[in-house]
């Protein structure tokens, strides 16, 4: 098969290259040097790129804490990304409203912060979305000060409930739940309290029975080692009678291994229904593990 006819030379002939002087290149290099905040001052005209612009603007003043401003450009990026083309999507724009809601936070407007995220919540259409917005909530919470975040109490167990039907095998989860749990079990209206942050510990067990024994490496050994070590302690803080009734019981041991099993089968919308779908975490107890109280 003939490709063309080409002369010889074309192939012998190295391309010749322009030399230059070392001299007159260092000369003629002019590098532009442009410091850390320089993009805060140049305004793009492209209605997408503004968009853009607006969000770097206020990630930059919200990771040097200032919080009024970041909340200000924020809300700029998203009225622009409205009038965008490219920019004007869920994806996008929830972003920006969780970065409201931190933003709302931080400045101390709580009950305006948690609002924006419940209507996060509502507005959820998948497993992710609707994962990010309890984490967001729940970092909410873990920020508040004890005298005011026991207003929050049966909601921030509300919510680490709510992560744990999405990420049942999550043990930090189960640990958060556990220790919340115990803080207020001593409330006389929380009587049922101290029973589910047993539970807690008996699905962390259970969870651990089924974890990778092998030691993946040395971040996961050590955070295995941490869990293990909290483990024991919560273990020494109980009597022998709920010992035995909890850690004891073949029959409650399997129920809760089949239910593990059987959630990790399950799919994401199936889940993210199920999440949606508590309103009070005495629930995630008595109906989706099916423990009485």
């Amino acid at each position: 098969m003939e490709l063309g006819d080409f002369d010889d030379d074309f192939f012998e002939c190295k391309p010749k290259r322009k030399t230059q002087d070392l001299t007159e290149i260092i000369q003629n290099y002019k590098p532009k040097i442009v410091t850390s905040e320089k993009f805060i001052d140049e305004r793009p005209i492209e209605i997408d790129d503004l968009a853009n612009w607006h969000k770097m603007k206020a990630d930059y003043y919200y990771f040097t804490k200032n919080y009024e401003n970041a909340l200000e450009f924020y809300r700029e990026s998203l009225d622009t990304s409205i009038q965008s083309s490219s920019l004007n999507n869920t994806i996008f724009q929830r972003e920006l409203r969780e970065s409201i809601a931190r933003s709302l936070f931080r400045l101390g407007h709580t009950q305006e912060a948690l609002e924006l995220i419940n209507q996060l919540h509502e507005s959820s259409s998948n497993f992710e979305q609707y994962s990010t917005c309890l984490n967001v909530h729940l970092s909410f919470f873990e920020s508040l000060n004890t005298e005011n975040l026991q207003m929050y109490t049966d909601e921030q167990i509300t919510i680490l409930c709510k992560l744990l039907i999405l990420h049942p095998w999550y043990v930090n989860l189960w640990m958060k739940l556990h220790d919340l749990l115990q803080l207020n079990s001593h409330n006389e209206n929380n009587s049922n309290y101290k029973m589910f942050s047993v539970i807690c510990l008996q699905l962390i067990r259970e969870i651990n029975k089924h974890g990778n024994s092998s030691n993946r490496s040395e971040i996961f050994a050590k955070q295995k080692l941490k869990q293990q070590t909290w483990f024991n302690e919560a273990i020494k803080m109980l009597d022998s009678n709920t010992l035995e009734k909890y850690f004891q019981d073949p029959e409650l041991n399997d129920l809760i291994s089949l239910k593990l099993e059987t959630n990790d089968k399950l799919e994401d919308n199936e889940k993210l229904n199920q999440a949606k779908c508590l309103d009070t975490f005495p629930k995630f107890f008595n109906t989706w593990y099916k423990l009485d109280s």
